[in-house]
């Protein structure tokens, strides 16, 4: 029976990837097998030369023939970083974007910038999706509070799910609903993620 080390698996997968027209290959194919074997990308350098067993190697194909499908890699990991933060992600909630991240810094820096009577701000985070947004804030502001608003049941599980994974549920709570039956006022700054674009706005108190 043929053998396929780490390295050798490696290998291939970025000549794959590489054919398809993947933009990083040897990096999603790094992350692909550390999920399928459970370990840190770090550690397929470590353990090279191990052999896969044939059930790893048949759950790393189908892992390979969904990303050859295109199908986004956060989905097939579920796992999605933002903010140096690990966030639970599925094809419930949209995959935070990079861009987004400018968003929650430029929000940190005028929270901590700005002089605001009230010592714990209220901060709502609409269309919440993962949490990403609403989490980041909580973890990088210990002083504050978030309200993550969401249509979706699902989304909303998620996002406590991922709070409750940070050890920031004490200031995050996640409601299903509409914003505008939801949001009651003295909010100090509202967060807005969207599948195309975000947007901050800040108003006075």
């Amino acid at each position: 029976m043929e053998t396929w080390t780490i390295t050798r698996l490696l290998d291939w997968t970025t000549d794959h990837f590489n054919k398809l027209n993947i933009a990083w290959p040897h990096l999603e194919a790094e992350i692909l097998l550390a999920h399928c074997l459970g370990l840190k990308r770090i550690e397929l350098y470590t353990n090279h030369a191990r052999i896969l067993t044939q059930d790893e190697l048949t759950k790393y194909k189908s892992l390979i023939e969904r990303r050859g499908k295109r199908e986004p890699i956060a989905y097939i990991t579920n796992n999605k970083q933002f903010m140096s933060l690990d966030f639970y992600v599925d094809r419930s909630v949209l995959i935070p974007r990079p861009e987004t991240e400018q968003l929650v810094e430029i929000i940190i820096e005028t929270i901590k910038s700005t002089l605001i009577p009230n010592p714990y701000p209220l901060i709502a985070d609409i269309g919440t999706c993962s949490g990403c947004i609403a989490i980041s804030l909580a973890k990088y502001l210990p002083n504050i509070r978030v309200i993550g608003i969401d249509s979706s049941l699902a989304a909303i599980k998620i996002a406590q799910n991922n709070a409750e994974c940070h050890q920031v549920s004490d200031r995050c709570e996640f409601v299903e609903g509409d914003m505008f039956e939801i949001l009651n006022g003295g909010l100090k700054t509202s967060a807005t993620s969207e599948k195309t674009d975000v947007a901050a706005t800040f108003r006075s108190p």
